[in-house]
């Protein structure tokens, strides 16, 4: 690893947003909540590329982290639908995002939360879409609570 990488040196107050830590991964609430619950999985080594990833890494992401994740979010918010993508253009360090996509509109600690691209292809930039940390802390905790 050539250059600082933002998921190798865990940024100061993530502990707060994780999920959960696994042997190989952990979950945690995006910083960015355009939907909310939407989340990012991890591997807790630096690879660049999905198939860097050992067997062993790949079990325990399809058979325990993402059936737990998709279960704690389905209890707690009830997404309509799942995008899941793993692109690593601007963080070279193997990370998935998890997006809980929403036919209506939610609403947790008096925020709403709209899904205004619904019906059509999920589109990560554009609008400011971070929550207070108060929020975002809120929704790792309720998340918890189902992992």
């Amino acid at each position: 690893m050539e250059e600082e990488c933002i998921f190798c040196e865990e940024p100061e107050g993530l502990e707060k947003d994780v999920i959960k830590r696994y042997d190989d991964w952990t979950s945690f609430v995006n910083l960015k909540q355009k939907r909310l619950g939407r989340s990012i999985i991890k591997l807790e080594r630096h690879v660049e590329d999905l198939l860097e990833t050992t067997e062993e890494e790949i079990n325990q992401l399809h058979n325990q982290v993402l059936p737990e994740l998709k279960k704690a979010l389905d209890k707690a918010f009830q997404p309509d639908l799942y995008n899941y993508a793993s692109l690593g253009n601007s963080v070279r360090h193997l990370h998935i995002h998890v997006i809980p996509r929403y036919k209506d509109e939610r609403e947790f600690m008096g925020k709403k939360f709209r899904d205004k691209d619904w019906n059509s292809h999920y589109k990560p930039y554009g609008e400011n879409v971070e929550v207070e940390d108060e929020i975002r802390n809120a929704i790792a905790e309720e998340l918890r609570k189902y992992v």
